[in-house]
């Protein structure tokens, strides 16, 4: 349960670590009165300007009376499934999934009903076109199946028709089990990182700070400096989860187009003169080739790249980074190298594994997840990456990207 009084408390925390994520909330007392209703919600509901406040919800929102049933059975403590809620906009429909929780009060009893919505229109569109394809190919199989007597006698026709299907088949079922079970692996995963994980660390942290700034004249030196030590792990923490989600994200949706290398080192660069003022560093790559990839996956890919260049950049001299391309008749390969304080050859191999650090925290910040996020970007467009390096010297990575003829 939740309890009303706290959450009014600490609608400012509430309000931060909804935002980013685009989630609408209000909250109802027992008698259906609007008692907060975040910035969020009111886009949802087309009530940007409306004073909604101490409102009785059904007469700011006549169409929700068909949930009336509902509130009621989560006021009376029993537990409910989401709901997909659906609005018409110019644009098309949209939606999203509303979850109703029950708030509490001093004592326990229930005072009253939050209400979250989350935007799924992309998920549900994207559920309705594959159950769309499905049928398509279940038609597809159907027509098949009775169309075989028919080519009883062009048996060399139907044994080449029969061999493609098959492998289209194949390629069909192949790329559907990797989907289930991407889509599994994501959801699970997303579900832990963002409950089971994510909301203790939050709880943990906010209140380590809560407790510091009410007892900090009552805190002795150690122990401010023990509460320190739980905020700045439990920030780590929630980093390397953030991290791992960033991984498991990699390629979804993807789409492929043309990338434009050298305007998109310009962009770059722009935003790591931003990010490091204090740093004089030099970047050559005037020639490089254009090519079809993931936008924004390759992105990701050089910012990384570049990044470590400059983060693990020798401090004795001005930090150099060069980039060039070689070209076959199938892969282009593209070479990031630096001057930078290098990799012992014994670690080459292993700083493409996920949480791999090789350097202390406290001298470089990181979740050591970057490189294995580059590993499985380049793996997405079908290539491989590794690394040569000289310890004082510099490292060069290089990856391939195969060509789209």
């Amino acid at each position: 349960m939740i309890s009303i009084k706290s959450l009014r408390g600490e609608l400012n925390i509430f309000d931060i670590l909804v935002e980013k994520r685009k989630i609408g909330y209000l909250l109802l007392d027992k008698a259906m009165n609007i008692q907060f209703m975040n910035k969020q919600m009111r886009l949802i509901l087309d009530l940007k300007g409306a004073e909604v406040e101490n409102q009785y919800w059904f007469s700011v929102m006549p169409s929700m009376k068909r949930y009336h049933e509902l509130y009621q059975a989560i006021l009376a403590g029993r537990d409910q499934k989401l709901v997909l809620f659906e609005m018409d906009f110019p644009e098309g429909r949209r939606y999203w999934e509303v979850d109703h929780l029950p708030t509490t009060g001093d004592k326990g009893a229930i005072d009253g009903l939050l209400i979250m919505a989350h935007e799924v229109t992309e998920r549900h569109r994207m559920s309705i076109k594959m159950r769309e394809q499905l049928a398509e190919l279940k038609r597809a199989n159907d027509k098949l199946n009775s169309s075989k007597r028919a080519y009883v006698n062009l048996l060399e026709d139907v044994h080449e028709e029969k061999n493609h299907l098959l492998r289209l088949r194949e390629d069909l079922e192949i790329k559907s089990k990797r989907l289930r079970k991407s889509n599994v692996e994501l959801a699970q995963f997303a579900y832990i990182a963002s409950h089971d994980l994510q909301e203790p660390l939050r709880t943990i942290s906010n209140f380590s700070e809560l407790l510091k700034s009410e007892c900090e004249s009552t805190l002795t030196k150690d122990g401010k400096l023990y509460l320190d030590f739980v905020y700045e792990a439990s920030d780590r923490m929630r980093n390397l989860i953030s991290g791992l989600l960033d991984y498991s994200r990699i390629g979804r949706r993807a789409q492929k187009n043309s990338i434009c290398t050298v305007k998109l080192l310009d962009r770059l660069l722009l935003d790591f003169q931003k990010k490091y003022p204090e740093v004089t560093f030099q970047c050559d790559y005037s020639s490089l080739p254009d090519f079809v990839g993931f936008p924004e996956e390759i992105e990701k890919l050089f910012t990384q790249l570049i990044d470590n260049s400059i983060k693990f950049r020798n401090l004795e001299q001005i930090c150099t980074i060069s980039l060039h391309a070689e070209g076959t008749d199938d892969n282009w390969t593209f070479y990031v190298q630096d001057n930078g304080i290098g990799i012992e050859e014994k670690f080459q191999e292993k700083v493409f594994l996920i949480y791999k650090r090789l350097h202390p925290r406290e001298k470089y910040k990181g979740t050591g997840i970057g490189l294995s996020q580059c590993k499985k970007i380049v793996e997405l467009h079908g290539g491989k990456i590794a690394v040569t390096s000289e310890i004082g010297k510099g490292s060069t990575f290089y990856f391939t990207i195969p060509k789209l003829h």
